[in-house]
């Protein structure tokens, strides 16, 4: 689960003015910390449904809002086919909980991206 650690900081340096934003919340909720000590979906789901929910990208119930997916996948990939697929494949989230959704968000953004 590494991954998502250089996702999201990979998100963070290509974002430009989201910057700020996306590396206070990764700092706020512990990014860095839990996912390097767990293995736990559940835990990893937890740390990343709280930076994606400070930065906009996902909404208290566990949905994803799709204009701030569109608006910062851009800063992240030029690729608009790319872009479009990634959004296609991952924009109706798996799970029961939203933590879970956040999970399996990234993981698919991640397998995606190539």
């Amino acid at each position: 689960m590494k991954y998502l650690i250089a996702f999201v900081l990979l998100f963070a340096v290509a974002a430009g003015d989201r910057h700020d934003d996306i590396k206070a919340a990764a700092e706020a909720c512990n990014l860095n910390k839990v996912v390097l000590q767990s293995q736990d979906k559940e835990k990893i789901g937890e740390t990343v449904f709280c930076v994606n929910k400070k930065i906009g990208l996902m909404n208290d119930d566990g949905s994803l809002n799709e204009n701030v997916f569109k608006s910062d996948a851009k800063l992240w990939n030029s690729d608009d086919d790319l872009t479009q697929k990634i959004f296609n494949n991952c924009k109706d989230l798996k799970g029961d909980t939203p933590t879970i959704k956040a999970y399996n968000l990234a993981k698919c953004i991640k397998e995606n991206r190539n």
